[in-house]
């Protein structure tokens, strides 16, 4: 592969650095468990990234071919469905409400709390346009914006806490507050933060040099030179990045 070929495939993979799932590989697979539910090992013979099989490996973590899978104990799991885990950003189909039980270690859609009279799911939840109320513990219509609706589309800025590398989420809120306190959760996944300041999100040429050349030039992108050199650095091992292409 020459060093071009080298250099799109980094930036490729940049480009989808924040999608899917990263920090999924949570813990160790059960060999015992035999359905697709969240300890499930994956299934050698179906491909990586799809349903049972196991996940991507990609810069920010690992992910699945499809925003309808989680990557949880390495392995794809269908999400969103009724009684299936939570896809990102807590999303369910249907109009199911992902429902945080105080025992489950990861978080399922529930659909029997998506309609006016029905109880309330865990931790007082209901499904979208409807809230608990607190004395009768059953959904009431609500007015109240659910996580992906609203009337703006934003873009927020992060940045992995490890690698610096930088990008951003786009959701639809009322506000960027709400926006922010949705996404909050996919952070926790991706072991990412959210950035302040007017530091604009750019991308950064950087040659990696590891012994003799040729060395490999990546491009990433960061909020500063010193943080996109961080990010480069995490792209290989034992490497010395160093701004601009290498010669």
């Amino acid at each position: 592969m020459t060093k071009y070929q080298n250099r799109f495939l980094l930036i490729a993979l940049v480009l989808a650095m924040f999608q899917g799932c990263s920090g999924c590989v949570q813990e160790p697979c059960d060999p015992s468990i035999q359905t697709l539910r969240p300890g499930v090992c994956p299934d050698p013979n179906i491909p990586a990234g799809q349903a049972g099989g196991e996940c991507i490996e990609r810069i920010l973590g690992y992910g699945c071919d499809s925003s309808d899978l989680m990557c949880i104990s390495n392995t794809c799991l269908p999400c969103g469905g009724d009684d299936e885990v939570c896809c990102g950003y807590q999303r369910c189909s249907g109009g199911a409400v992902c429902d945080e039980g105080p025992t489950d270690e990861y978080p399922t859609c529930n659909e029997t709390c998506t309609s006016v009279g029905s109880a309330c799911c865990a931790n007082n939840q209901c499904g979208p346009g409807l809230t608990c109320n607190a004395n009768s513990k059953k959904c009431e219509a609500s007015n109240a914006t659910s996580c992906g609706e609203g009337a703006n589309v934003y873009e927020v800025r992060v940045r992995k806490k490890d690698t610096h590398c930088g990008g951003f989420y786009t959701i639809r809120a009322d506000t960027l507050e709400q926006a922010k306190a949705c996404l909050q959760p996919r952070l926790d996944y991706d072991y990412a933060e959210f950035v302040s300041g007017d530091a604009p999100l750019q991308w950064y040429t950087v040659c990696n040099r590891l012994g003799i050349p040729p060395w490999s030039t990546v491009q990433v992108q960061a909020y500063s030179q010193a943080e996109a050199l961080t990010c480069a650095r995490s792209l290989c091992t034992n490497c010395t990045p160093e701004p601009g292409a290498c010669n």
